[in-house]
């Protein structure tokens, strides 16, 4: 299905929902963008077909960022330590 919408007071399309949910993920379009499918005259607003505007699950979403548990951590730890010490022997010869 294709439609149009109205932004800044102009009515333009058709698009696609692809095409619309790439204009949405951009910040392009808002609950309030009015628009209507091709095949009507009436018009409402993006809020009335948000979900399919919104992620469709296609991809995962983002995972949290997980603390580093006290193995990782002291992995960095250690490895660090030698950088360290490597660079330190290094200027000393």
């Amino acid at each position: 299905m294709e439609y149009f919408i109205i932004t800044d007071g102009e009515e333009r399309g058709p698009y696609t929902v692809t095409q619309l949910r790439g204009m949405w993920d951009r910040g392009e379009l808002n609950l309030n963008t009015e628009f209507r499918p091709t095949h009507e005259t009436g018009w409402g607003t993006l809020r009335d077909i948000r979900d399919e505007l919104e992620p469709t699950g296609d991809k995962p979403p983002a995972q949290p960022h997980q603390p580093l548990g006290a193995f990782e951590g002291c992995l960095i730890i250690v490895a660090g330590v030698i950088i360290v010490l490597l660079i330190i022997a290094a200027i000393s010869q």
